[in-house]
């Protein structure tokens, strides 16, 4: 798909808008976790549990020691990714409607971007409250 050549005002608009997406959110569209936590805890708890047998200690060691259990996943929020994109619709929308970009070719909704936006935004809002 060809897409048309913007001017350079039009590409500061973009900027502008990329820039302005809410720190908290970039930072957080990313989760750095453990792999297993949990087995990690019951694994150290069962090491100095007096009633475990050696020989499942000595397996336990094995694993613990392994590095396995410490390793970190990186995991995307999906919730904060549509956010962004919710959030950058409706700005891309504002701008076209204050004549500082051009319009697209698919006509899109400002009333339904912008209703997608606050739905985002709240479960967002709550999800972060509880």
């Amino acid at each position: 798909m060809k897409l048309p050549k913007l001017t350079e005002e039009q590409t500061q608009v973009l900027n502008d808008i990329q820039k302005s997406i809410p720190k908290e959110w970039t930072d957080n569209t990313i989760k750095v976790e453990k792999v297993a936590p949990v087995t990690k805890e019951i694994i150290e708890r069962a090491l100095e549990d007096p009633d475990v047998p050696e020989k499942d200690k000595e397996e336990y060691r094995l694993v613990l020691n392994s590095g396995y259990l410490d390793m970190e996943i990186e995991k995307e929020q999906e919730d904060i990714k549509e956010l962004i994109d919710a959030f950058v619709e409706k700005e891309i929308l504002k701008a076209v409607a204050a004549k500082k970009l051009p319009k697209p070719k698919k006509k899109r909704d400002f009333k339904q971007a912008y209703k997608v936006y606050k739905e985002k935004l709240k479960n967002y809002e709550q999800k972060n409250r509880n």
